[in-house]
């Protein structure tokens, strides 16, 4: 694993295809080979925010996918940096075994996103992804199954 010096990664905007108000991590804090970390701040403006059932604040878990994906998304874009590259689009094709140990991520709250590669070959990647809060505590955890590649002659997005 490979954890850099402040400063030492590009911004998120660089490494991640997405812009506000859809780009919803907010740093990377560590890649290497087989791995990336990212944070999100839960912010009373962060995209998604909604009064829950017992009347607080909060983003719902299930967008946890959302930040998996996008901390996929940057490791694709930085292993191309590192390769020297151009970043390729990628799609998110399903999650597995998803698990949340939460209904929402509250505001105020700092979730850590890890990702790691466990399978990848061409244009086809899993991931095991787990978002933690800032005790620790596996908040989310699931597989993500991505591809990342040209569409198919006459399709578009």
């Amino acid at each position: 694993m490979t954890i850099p010096t402040e400063g030492a990664l590009p911004p998120i905007e660089e490494v991640v295809p997405h812009r506000p108000p859809m780009l919803l991590i907010d740093r990377v804090c560590a890649h290497g080979d087989d791995m990336t970390v990212s944070t999100v701040a839960i912010r009373p403006d962060s995209p998604f925010v909604a009064t829950g059932a017992d009347g607080r604040l909060g983003v719902p878990a299930v967008v946890g996918i959302e930040y998996m994906a996008q901390t996929v998304a940057a490791y694709a874009g930085l292993s191309a940096r590192k390769e020297k590259r151009a970043p390729r689009i990628g799609f998110l094709l399903g999650c597995r075994e998803l698990n949340l140990e939460t209904d929402a991520f509250a505001v105020g709250e700092v979730l850590t996103i890890e990702v790691r590669r466990v399978f990848g070959e061409n244009d086809l990647g899993s991931f095991s992804c787990k978002i933690t809060g800032a005790d620790g505590r596996t908040l989310a955890s699931g597989s993500l199954t991505v591809y990342q590649g040209p569409l198919p002659e006459g399709m578009s997005i």
